[in-house]
C-alpha cells in the first residue's frame, strides 16, 4: 500500500464492522440534528404550505384553471406532459449512465495494454532510469512466455496514468452531467422547490454514483471474474491465433480465491489497486476543485480591478461637487452596497445542493471501501475541512450575501445517505470475504456462506440500532406538542375540555382548573364558597328591612351567580356589583 502500508492486515474487517456501525450512529445523530435545529430555529412543518415556483407560475404552458379544493384560481400543468418530461429527463440520465459505463471500461482496458509486460511494446510506457534514477536497480521483465526480455532500471508510468485519467474523467463528466441535468430540471415544470430539488438530487445521485463510484466497483467486483480471467485470455489467445479451452483455470472465472487484479505478469491484489484509485481521486478532486472554487473568482476579480481602473480615467465618470476646500469636483467614492452588488450572486438552490452533493459522496469514498484504503475517514476529513474553507472564503468575499432560505430537512439526502450506509455494508462484506485475501485457503463456497452471514448479520444490527436510537429526542418532541397545543389555542381557537366536578366529588376540594393570568395565586373552590356565604349573610343583616331596588342582586342571585374559579375571577364580580 501507501509507504509500505499493508491492506490486508488482520485488523480491518475489524475497521469495517466499526465502520458499519460508525455509518449508523452518524446517519442516526443527523437525523436527530436536524429534527432539534428545525425545531429551535421555528422550522418544523413550515415544508407542510409551500409558495409556487416563479418559474412555475411564469410558464406558458400553464392552464388557469378554479382550484377543485375551494374555487381560487390555480395554475394547472398537465399530467401527461409533466410525465413526458420527466421521462426525457431519466433518459437523458441513463443515456450519461451509460456513456460513463463505456468511459470506465476503455479506461481500464487501456491501462491493462499500458502495464502488460507479456508484450514486446511494453518498454515504451516506461520511464527510463536516466529520468526514474530512484529506479536503477529494479529489473523488469517483457515479451512473451519462453521469450523474456530484462530491463534494467524504468519506472513503468502506465497504472499512473489510467488512474490519473479516470479521476480527470469523473471531473469532466460531473461537469458537463451537472448543467444539464438542471435544465431538464427545469424544463420539467416542478410546482414548488420540495419537488424540484428532490428531482434533481435523483438524477445527480443516479449519475454521480456510477461516476464516481463505477471504476472502484469495476476493479473490486467484475474485474477479475469478467476481464483478468475471461476477457483478457480470450484476446490474448485471438492476438496469438490459438484457442482458450473454456474449462482450463485461467479461462473459468469462479475456479479459485482469491483472483489476481493484475493483467500479465501483474499481480497485485485488487485491494491494492482500489487503494491507489482512491487515493488518486482524493488528490485531484480536492486540488481541482478548491482551485476552482477559489481562484478562479479570485482571477475575475482582479480582471474587473483594471476594469474599474480604467473606468477611474474616464472623462464621463460621474462626479460630483466637493467642498469648499477643494480644487474642484472628484469622482464620487461608491458605496459598500454598490461594490457588493457587483459580485457574484450566490445561487439559492445549486449552492446549497452542490455541497451536500460533495458530502454525500464524500461519506461514500470513506464507508464503501474502508476494507480497501482505511485512510479513506482522515482523507475525507481533510478534504471537508479544506472545502470548509474554501466554501467561507468564496461566501465571504466573493460572492453577494445570499439570500436566506428555510428547509425543514435535508430532504431526499437522507435517504441516501441512509442507502450508502446499507451499501457500505454490503460493499465492505464483498471486499473482505470475496475480493481481499483475508480468508486465504477456503474454498470460494465457504468464502460466500461467510460473505451472507457477514452481511446478514450487520444488516440485522443496523436495523436494530435504528429501532432502538429515536428519530425525535424527547426534549424536542415534548416541546412540539407543546408548540402544537399553543398555536390550537392562540390560532385555531379550539376551546378547553375540561369537566367541572359534581357535588359531592373528591376533586371539589382540588385547585382549580383554570387559572388567570391576573391570579395571585390558586384558591380552592370551598374557600370561595365560605367567602361568597359569609358575604350574603352580611348583606342580609344590613338589609334586612329594606327592599331590594331594580339593579340590586338578592341572595339567591349572589349566590348563584358567585364565580368560583378563582380569586381573580371572585374580584372581578366584586367589582361589577359595586
Amino acid at each position: 500500500g501507501l509507504w509500505g502500508a499493508k491492506v490486508d492486515h488482520v485488523l480491518v474487517p475489524v475497521f469495517c464492522v466499526f465502520m458499519s456501525f460508525w455509518s449508523v450512529l452518524y446517519f442516526e445523530s443527523w437525523k436527530s440534528t436536524q429534527v432539534t435545529m428545525a425545531q429551535r430555529w421555528g422550522m418544523h412543518g413550515s415544508e407542510d404550505e409551500q409558495q409556487d415556483r416563479p418559474t412555475f407560475i411564469q410558464n406558458p404552458e400553464n392552464v388557469e384553471i378554479n382550484s377543485p379544493v375551494d374555487g381560487s384560481p390555480m395554475f394547472y400543468f398537465p399530467p401527461a406532459l409533466s410525465a413526458h418530461r420527466k421521462n426525457m429527463g431519466m433518459l437523458m440520465t441513463s443515456t450519461f449512465v451509460v456513456i460513463t459505463m463505456i468511459g470506465v471500461f476503455s479506461t481500464f482496458m487501456l491501462k491493462g495494454i499500458m502495464t502488460d509486460q507479456n508484450r514486446d511494446y511494453f518498454p515504451y510506457f516506461v520511464v527510463p532510469p536516466s529520468i526514474a534514477f530512484w529506479t536503477a536497480d529494479t529489473k523488469l521483465q517483457y515479451g512473451a512466455l519462453g521469450s523474456k526480455t530484462t530491463l534494467v532500471g524504468g519506472f513503468p508510468y502506465g497504472s499512473i496514468v489510467a488512474t490519473g485519467w479516470n479521476s480527470v474523467q469523473i471531473l469532466l463528466l460531473d461537469g458537463i452531467f451537472s448543467p444539464i441535468a438542471y435544465r431538464y430540471n427545469v424544463w420539467e415544470n416542478h410546482r414548488v422547490n420540495t419537488e424540484f430539488e428532490d428531482a434533481l438530487i435523483m438524477k445527480n445521485f443516479l449519475f454521480g454514483f456510477i461516476n464516481k463510484f463505477g471504476a472502484l466497483i469495476y476493479i473490486a467486483f467484475l474485474k477479475v471474474p469478467f476481464v483478468a480471467r475471461t476477457l483478457w485470455p480470450i484476446l490474448d489467445a485471438m492476438a496469438d491465433g490459438e484457442s482458450v479451452d473454456p474449462n482450463t483455470e485461467l479461462y473459468d472465472g469462479a475456479a479459485e480465491l482469491p483472483w489476481s487484479c493484475g493483467i500479465g505478469m501483474n499481480k497485485d491484489t485488487c485491494l491494492m489497486e482500489i487503494h491507489q484509485q482512491l487515493v488518486a481521486i482524493f488528490g485531484i478532486n480536492m486540488i481541482v476543485t478548491n482551485v476552482v472554487k477559489v481562484m478562479i473568482p479570485f482571477l475575475m476579480e482582479i480582471g474587473m480591478t483594471e476594469e474599474e481602473q480604467e473606468e477611474k480615467d474616464d472623462v464621463d465618470a460621474e462626479f460630483e461637487k466637493a467642498d469648499a476646500s477643494a480644487a474642484g469636483p472628484i469622482k464620487r467614492m461608491r458605496s459598500k452596497v454598490e461594490c457588493e452588488f457587483d459580485l457574484e450572486e450566490f445561487p439559492l438552490i445549486e449552492g446549497p445542493f452542490d455541497s451536500y452533493k460533495e458530502l454525500v459522496f464524500q461519506f461514500g469514498y470513506a464507508t464503501l471501501f474502508a476494507a480497501a484504503y482505511p485512510l479513506a475517514p482522515l482523507l475525507s476529513f481533510m478534504s471537508n475541512y479544506v472545502d470548509i474553507r474554501s466554501d467561507l472564503y468564496s461566501i465571504g468575499y466573493e460572492n453577494r450575501r445570499p439570500i436566506p432560505a428555510n428547509a425543514e430537512d435535508i430532504g431526499s439526502w437522507e435517504g441516501i445517505l441512509d442507502t450508502m450506509g446499507t451499501a457500505a455494508i454490503i460493499s465492505n462484506s464483498a471486499l473482505v470475504c470475496l475480493t481481499g485475501n483475508f480468508l486465504e485457503g477456503y474454498s470460494w463456497q465457504t468464502r460466500l456462506l461467510l460473505f451472507a452471514l457477514m452481511e446478514h448479520g450487520l444488516i440485522i444490527c443496523k436495523v436494530v440500532l435504528s429501532m432502538m436510537l429515536p428519530d425525535i429526542p424527547e426534549e424536542v418532541e415534548m416541546q412540539l406538542n407543546r408548540q402544537e397545543f399553543v398555536c390550537s389555542k392562540l390560532l385555531n381557537d379550539d376551546e378547553d375540555e375540561m369537566e367541572t366536578p359534581e357535588e359531592g366529588d373528591a376533586l371539589s376540594n382540588e385547585a382549580a382548573c383554570v387559572i388567570y393570568n391576573f391570579d395571585d395565586d390558586t384558591t380552592l373552590k370551598v374557600h370561595v364558597e365560605e367567602r361568597a356565604n359569609a358575604e350574603v349573610r352580611l348583606r342580609k343583616k344590613m338589609d334586612d328591612d329594606v327592599t331590594p331596588t331594580e339593579g340590586e342582586l338578592t341572595t339567591s342571585e349572589v349566590s348563584t351567580e358567585m364565580v368560583v374559579l378563582g380569586h381573580g375571577a371572585e374580584e372581578s364580580k366584586a367589582e361589577k356589583d359595586l
